[in-house]
């Protein structure tokens, strides 16, 4: 269990400090997809419900995961924003 909690603040720290290329987003998605639905290998097993809908709000039904696109676009951003209203 610790080296998921390592992963998971690897990910957030490199998202809040550097641009990720698209290959490394589909990848890390790929990864949190395998571990939802367990798959061990790369075996091609049913994905019941659409990963637009695992990523939407619990509020809304959705699992809350967050998309690494756009958390790394939001982290970013407060990058900036911090940046350019520091005094």
């Amino acid at each position: 269990m610790p080296y998921k909690l390592c992963f998971v603040f690897f990910t957030n720290f490199s998202l809040a400090i550097f641009r990720i290329p698209k290959v490394v987003a589909k990848k890390i998605q790929s990864l949190q997809a395998r571990f939802l639905w367990e798959r061990e290998n790369d075996d091609k097993k049913i994905s019941w419900v659409r990963w637009e809908h695992i990523c939407s709000p619990r509020s809304h039904g959705g699992l809350g995961i967050k998309d690494v696109c756009l958390f790394n676009e939001a982290f970013m951003a407060k990058w900036r924003w911090n940046l350019y209203h520091q005094k």
